[in-house]
């Protein structure tokens, strides 16, 4: 009687066809591994090149310079004024916050961001970093997540107050390569007078005074300008 054949049984001379032949999916693997590395260096410098750039706008819009911190410390050195420097240094306070407005502009923070769809993920008051007996520049520090052109309606919002402020080290990052939205570690620098209305009231007469000085010269300007063209 004739046995079964043993299908496993391997004939001599010829190849296991059992064993996959799997060199064509490593060639394909790795093929696939080197467009994951390329496109994530390609995102690497797109973002690089992007956050650069941003970087710039945002260093172009930024609020005071150091003009305005020079300005201010000026005014703390100075003692007695005369009526014009009086009413030169009113106007100067009146750009600078007084304790409780600058509560209430860090306060006024975190409801802004939401409108603008941003989110604020961390925000603290820093180091005081004093100016004279009176005045002072209190920083707060905040991060933030969303997208650039949220980040900078955003930032456009904070630099409408009418007063002194001054962003400083804004750092910007992508918060991974694949996302469409921007990480912002930034400072604010808020230029604040403790005494400021009590300063302001003090100031009060000069200013109403001068105020009618310079009227007065507006009004001798223009007689001067009628009389001109009254010639001609």
């Amino acid at each position: 009687m004739f046995g079964k054949k043993d299908k496993n049984k391997e004939v001599p001379g010829l190849p296991d066809e059992t064993i996959p032949d799997k060199s064509r999916f490593i060639v394909l693997g790795f093929g696939f591994f080197v467009l994951v590395v390329i496109v994530i260096l390609g995102l690497e410098i797109y973002t690089g090149i992007t956050l650069s750039g941003q970087n710039k706008k945002l260093k172009m819009t930024s609020g005071i310079s150091d003009k305005s911190r020079m300005i201010l410390i000026d005014i703390a050195k100075k003692g007695k004024l005369s009526q014009e420097q009086e009413y030169y240094k009113a106007k100067e306070l009146e750009k600078i916050m007084s304790t409780k407005e600058f509560q209430d502009f860090k306060n006024s923070l975190s409801p802004n961001a939401g409108k603008s769809g941003v989110t604020i993920n961390n925000l603290v008051e820093g180091k005081t970093t004093f100016l004279g007996k009176d005045y002072q520049i209190n920083r707060i520090k905040f991060v933030t997540t969303s997208t650039y052109q949220n980040y900078t309606e955003f930032r456009k919002q904070i630099s409408l107050t009418p007063f002194k402020i001054n962003f400083e080290n804004e750092l910007i990052s992508r918060e991974h390569p694949l996302s469409k939205n921007i990480k912002v570690e930034a400072t604010i620098d808020v230029y604040v007078a403790g005494e400021k209305e009590k300063e302001l009231k003090k100031l009060k007469n000069s200013v109403t005074n001068y105020e009618k000085v310079l009227a007065a010269k507006q009004k001798a300007e223009e007689r001067k300008k009628n009389i001109k063209k009254n010639k001609k």
